[in-house]
C-alpha cells in the first residue's frame, strides 16, 4: 500500500529553532527504510518553485521569514503523496531606548521612550518593562523615573509583543546621575580672630562632591 503520513505546522518567534517532525505513518512496506525527501516551497510565483532541501526526520530550521514546504516519503517500492507543511514566523520587536536626558544631578527626572526600528514596535498589544538599574521596575512603551541616588545606571527594555514574542534591549551606562556637592570652609586661625598685629585670616575650603 501507498504510505501515507501528516506533518503539523510550526509556529516561532524570529531567531527561534522549529521542528516539523512526520507523524502518523501508515501503508508501506515496513521492511524497506522510510526516507522522507524535503523542498522548500516558492508559493509567491506561479507555478510554484520547488527547491531540494534533503532527507531530514525530522526537519529543523530557523526561517527569517514564514516559510513553506513539500515532503514526500520514498519506500522503496513506493512514494506517498506530497504533503505540505509551514513554519509561521512571527516578528519580534526591534526597539532602541531614547530618553529626554542623561546625566544630571538628583533628583533627576528621566523621560526614556522605547522608539521602533522595525517589525511591530510600538504597537497596541505589546507590553514593555523597563529595569531602571536601580531595583525598579517601570512599564508601558513611554514611561519616566525619578533618581534619588547618585550613580550609574543600566537601562534595559524587554518587549513582548501579542504573539509572545520576546526581545530586550540594554543600554549599560545610560544613566549618570552625579553626587550633590557640599560645600563648606573653614579660617586660619579658627576661630577667625584679628588684631591690630594681625589683622587678616585665611579662608580654607572644604567643600567635597
Amino acid at each position: 500500500a501507498q504510505p501515507t503520513f501528516t506533518v503539523a505546522d510550526a509556529t516561532i518567534c524570529q531567531g527561534e529553532l522549529a521542528t516539523l517532525t512526520p507523524a502518523n505513518l501508515a501503508g508501506g512496506n515496513p521492511a524497506n527504510p522510510f526516507t522522507f525527501m524535503w523542498m522548500e516551497v516558492d508559493a509567491t510565483v506561479i507555478p510554484n518553485t520547488y527547491t531540494p532541501i534533503g532527507a531530514f526526520n525530522p526537519y529543523t530550521a530557523s526561517p527569517a521569514d514564514s516559510m513553506h514546504y513539500a515532503i514526500y516519503v520514498d519506500n522503496v517500492c513506493a512514494t506517498s503523496d506530497t504533503v505540505y507543511a509551514n513554519i509561521n514566523v512571527n516578528d519580534t520587536a526591534v526597539v532602541r531606548i531614547l530618553s529626554n536626558t542623561q546625566i544630571g544631578c538628583p533628583v533627576l527626572v528621566v523621560d526614556f521612550k522605547a522608539d521602533s526600528l522595525g517589525g511591530p514596535g510600538a504597537i497596541d498589544g505589546n507590553s514593555y518593562l523597563w529595569d531602571f538599574g536601580n531595583g525598579a521596575f517601570g512599564s508601558g512603551d513611554s514611561t519616566f523615573y525619578a533618581y534619588t541616588n547618585s550613580g550609574t545606571f543600566d537601562i534595559t527594555l524587554t518587549v513582548t509583543t501579542i504573539n509572545g514574542c520576546v526581545s530586550v534591549v540594554g543600554e549599560p551606562g545610560w544613566v549618570i546621575v552625579h553626587p550633590v556637592p557640599v560645600a563648606d570652609f573653614t579660617t586660619d586661625p579658627n576661630p577667625p580672630e584679628v588684631t591690630l598685629l594681625n589683622p587678616t585670616f585665611d579662608f580654607i575650603n572644604q567643600s567635597f562632591d
